[in-house]
């Protein structure tokens, strides 16, 4: 069963996009709350494209042991 791993690592990149973006708007924030905001939000993406990354792993190992 391939669940679609292609579409998936462009998923994780749009993560590390997403996550890269938060920060780039830090520096914009208007107070700590905003920035502790974005930090907060820049971390959740990256830990995101981190699970994504390692479904992905998961996946093609799983189409290894398959083909076996």
């Amino acid at each position: 069963m391939n669940l679609g791993v292609i579409g998936t690592m462009d998923s994780a990149q749009h993560c590390q996009d997403q996550a890269a973006e938060c920060l780039r708007l830090m520096q914009l924030a208007q107070n700590k709350d905003e920035t502790a905001i974005l930090r907060n939000l820049s971390s959740s993406w990256s830990r995101l494209a981190g699970q994504i990354d390692r479904y992905n792993a998961l996946v093609r190992e799983q189409g290894r042991i398959a083909r076996k």
